[in-house]
């Protein structure tokens, strides 16, 4: 949620793209910096014929990493370069 408002893309949205791995829910904390339950959440988006595939990583402390962990995406770099885990 920002400003109250969830911030969320509809089911079907973008056909033919998957998310693997569905993070658990979790709120950024303003007052103590961190993200409750503390933890890392993970998620991995593939497309629609598993050529690409995108890994989004939050920290406790609430750092994003987004990286490639399948083909080579221009912009991103590869996962295991930046020693980002596979999400659970």
């Amino acid at each position: 949620m920002v400003g109250g408002q969830p911030l969320v893309v509809a089911t079907g949205a973008h056909p033919g793209i998957t998310m693997v791995g569905l993070p658990a829910a979790f709120v950024f904390d303003s007052k103590l910096g961190i993200v409750q339950p503390a933890g890392t959440s993970c998620a991995e988006f593939k497309s629609p014929h598993n050529n690409y595939q995108v890994r989004i990583s939050v920290n406790a402390l609430g750092q994003t990493t987004t990286c490639s962990s399948g083909a080579v995406i221009a912009g991103l770099k590869s996962c295991s370069d930046l020693g980002v885990a596979a999400c659970p």
